[in-house]
């Protein structure tokens, strides 16, 4: 009878310690804000979770992750804190599923307590009888040319109706289609430099850019763009701030490799205002960003890694070639080769 005692004491010990040390899963209210309905006809929506200001103080946003169908999608997650309510962005290159999606967000709170919100969306372009008139067209052709035509007739549909990403992809395959395509191929590329967030695949490396717009910034010139690097190759991968460059027009330039250093400099020089640099300093502490960069980024096999680059340009931008240089191994030595990742932008 003493052992049964002792044995369940333990157990309640652990039982304690389980729930106030290594914390509790409690329910924490979310809502989906965007899309607003269930259903959807775009494999890029916009998801927007807003959490309310009665749960936003107690919230460990460091410790938040992104999952989408059990992938984690936390890097390309935004968290916007200027108001009482706490605010994820969720906007990717990368496409949703046909049919259900789920969501889900993970995180603690500050005393170590942990939450899970979960949420569906539906994808499913045929809801539009128009999309649906088209992909029953391309089922039934064998015609590269009569499906360029359709792929590109999706894409007009997808742009009037703002899915600028879904209608870049039918773009891209109407003109893969039928390389005759000009409509096509002119439609890409003006899509592809207007769009702030764009992703390239080259040789198992994929580089996703957007650009995030801090107005008080901007209007000094000066822009950041958040990179995700994924390496899917067997080794890994390593570059330093000297992969990354930007050409315009007239001139090349290189990140910043100190911002907030560069920021205070900039108003001792009488660049930057000091409201200026109190309001750009505010926004900034509003959202996580990545300056901290060490001598060699390295990003293990088949991970993925998120870093911040601030730019100053001497003049207005307007078009304008984000590039970085994959640094491969050649003969065990690490050189840089004529292969590189060009991504245009028009601001």
């Amino acid at each position: 009878m003493r052992i049964v005692s002792t044995f369940l004491s333990l157990m309640f010990l652990m039982f304690i310690f389980a729930e106030f040390v290594l914390g509790a899963e409690v329910s924490i209210n979310a809502q989906l804000i965007s899309p607003n309905q269930n259903s959807v006809i775009t494999r890029h929506p916009q998801i927007i979770i807003k959490y309310p200001s009665d749960v936003t103080p107690i919230i460990s946003f460091d410790s938040l992750r992104f999952i989408v169908n059990n992938v984690d999608y936390t890097n390309y997650m935004r968290i916007d804190l200027n108001t009482p309510e706490a605010v994820l962005f969720f906007y990717s290159s990368k496409p949703l599923n046909l049919g259900v999606n789920k969501i889900v967000v993970r995180g603690k709170l500050i005393n170590d307590d942990t939450f899970e919100n979960v949420f569906t969306i539906n994808v499913n372009p045929r809801l539009s009888k128009e999309v649906a008139y088209y992909l029953d067209l391309l089922n039934k052709t064998s015609s590269n040319v009569k499906k360029s035509t359709y792929y590109y007739n999706l894409g007009v549909y997808y742009e009037k109706n703002g899915y600028m990403l879904d209608a870049i992809g039918y773009y891209n395959e109407a003109y893969k289609a039928d390389n005759t395509n000009k409509e096509a191929k002119e439609a890409y590329e003006r899509l592809i430099s207007l769009f702030p967030n764009k992703a390239l695949k080259l040789l198992n490396i994929t580089l996703d850019v957007s650009i995030i717009n801090v107005n008080v910034l901007s209007s000094n010139n000066i822009y950041i763009f958040r990179c995700i690097v994924e390496n899917y190759r067997d080794r890994k991968l390593e570059f330093n701030l000297n992969n990354f460059l930007i050409s315009t027009r007239n001139s090349y330039y290189q990140p910043i490799k100190n911002p907030y250093e560069y920021l205070r400099n900039l108003v001792k020089k009488n660049i930057l205002t000091i409201d200026d640099f109190a309001i750009s300093n505010y926004l900034l502490s509003k959202d996580v960003y990545y300056f901290e960069y060490p001598d060699i980024f390295v990003v293990d096999s088949y991970q993925q890694l998120k870093v911040d680059l601030m730019f100053h340009f001497s003049e207005k931008p307007k078009n304008l070639l984000f590039q970085f240089f994959k640094p491969l191994e050649v003969n065990g030595r690490k050189k840089e080769l004529p292969v590189y990742f060009k991504l245009p932008f028009t601001l």
